[in-house]
């Protein structure tokens, strides 16, 4: 879906740098943000469930003690926070980068030179109908 809004973008404003255009730009930048929120916050939840099973484990008295919930929920906060965002802006550079370039190498560069020959072809041929 996300692939099809951007692919759509880029036919649209048919330019020579689609990947440069702000409107592309931003339609990336909602696909990773949203790409990022729902893959960090599922690996979070996996990650702090081990880490908090495997620390009440290691304790003698389970999930009733204080030292369990203190350290899954200090490790678990801090670990999400720095883990998602370096996460977060990896995937986002990754994706934005390789979707950008791919998508206009690919598909929008070639699409906006069809546009524009057809565009040129549709010209001349009226033009020539004109002056006849």
């Amino acid at each position: 879906m996300s692939t099809l809004l951007y692919i759509l973008v880029c036919i649209l404003l048919s330019s020579e740098h689609p990947s440069e255009h702000p409107v592309c730009t931003l339609v990336s930048t909602l696909v990773c943000n949203l790409l990022c929120t729902l893959v960090c916050n599922l690996l979070c939840t996996l990650v702090c469930t081990l880490l908090y099973i495997l620390v009440c484990i290691l304790l003698s008295s389970p999930s009733e003690h204080p030292v369990c919930t203190l350290v899954s929920t200090l490790v678990c906060n801090l670990l999400c926070t720095l883990v998602c965002n370096l996460l977060c802006t990896l995937v986002y550079i990754l994706v934005s980068t390789l979707l950008c370039t791919l998508v206009s190498t690919l598909l929008c560069t070639p699409l906006s030179t069809l546009v524009s020959m057809f565009a040129q072809h549709i010209t001349t041929c009226y033009a020539s109908k004109i002056s006849i």
